[in-house]
């Protein structure tokens, strides 16, 4: 019976999905279905396993979710359990947020493994010919020493990626969290990317005492990746 109802409202949400994206559309996407009654995030990470994709597209609860879990378990389980990229879609997010998908932003924070990533996110992004900016927070330390780092990044990235659209911008907050969200919203950014290399920033967004603060949370996309 459960399996029978699980078909059910599957069907229902492809009738709906369907009808939004387009029907026309959705034909040439080639979608393939499974229906699996289980545990969602153990399937889902032994499907990837056998069948790796080259992204999984997870939603994230609102900023009024009563379980204060914004996340969601099975969201945060893929996401810190694969090696795939994750991109984590609020219900807020309008549905045509994709439509003009054009800027992303990517936190800095100078280490080494930071260009190990953009390469990762320069190549993911590719196809979309979208922009990404490198955005470094400057927290109350030399304002002169990441201005010099950030343009030896930039000097780095036009050298290594001449065919990439990128920037490099800093800005002085002492709070890490909020620092992105302004910038998110004063430049229109379409997606926040982060590595789980940056476990702690990735938690303090997805923690609900902060990310009910943030208006980034209730409809910017995060894209999760790994180096």
């Amino acid at each position: 019976m459960t399996e029978k109802i699980t078909s059910q409202k599957f069907e229902e949400f492809l009738t709906k999905l369907t009808d939004v994206i387009d029907p026309e559309r959705w034909k040439e996407a080639r979608p393939e279905y499974i229906v699996k009654v289980g545990e969602a995030d153990d399937d889902i990470l032994s499907y990837i396993r056998i069948h790796p994709p080259k992204l999984i597209v997870m939603g994230m609860r609102g900023s009024d979710a009563q379980s204060g879990d914004l996340i969601g378990s099975t969201t945060a389980g893929v996401i810190f359990n694969t090696k795939v990229p994750v991109l984590a879609i609020p219900e807020n997010t309008p549905n045509d947020g994709f439509k003009n998908f054009k800027t992303v932003v990517y936190a800095t924070n100078f280490e080494a493994h930071n260009f190990i990533a953009l390469d990762s996110l320069l190549k993911l992004m590719k196809p979309f010919e979208c922009k990404v900016i490198c955005l470094h927070v400057n927290q109350g330390n030399s304002g002169e020493l990441d201005e010099a780092m950030l343009e030896g990044m930039r000097e780095a990235l036009c050298e290594k990626y001449p065919y990439a659209a990128f920037d490099c911008r800093l800005v002085q907050n002492k709070n890490l969290p909020e620092a992105i969200d302004h910038f998110i919203q004063e430049n229109k950014i379409d997606a926040l990317a982060l590595t789980t290399h940056r476990r702690n920033l990735l938690t303090r967004f997805f923690n609900p005492s902060i990310a009910r603060k943030l208006v980034l949370h209730t409809q910017t996309p995060i894209l999760v990746f790994h180096e």
